[in-house]
């Protein structure tokens, strides 16, 4: 069945809120991911260096 209503300006909106919150939302975890990865690679490369030093 299609709903053939058209959307407001407060549907709008509230969609744009709501894709603005995920969009936080995914920014941050991608932050704290970067910074997982960085911290890995710190400590394969510190592990590396060791056996040579």
């Amino acid at each position: 069945m299609l709903d053939t209503s058209l959307a407001t300006k407060s549907d709008i909106v509230r969609l744009e809120n709501r894709i603005e919150r995920l969009e936080m939302k995914v920014e941050s975890k991608f932050s704290l991911l970067q910074w997982m990865i960085a911290v890995l690679i710190a400590l394969a490369v510190a592990n590396f260096a060791k056996q040579f030093f």
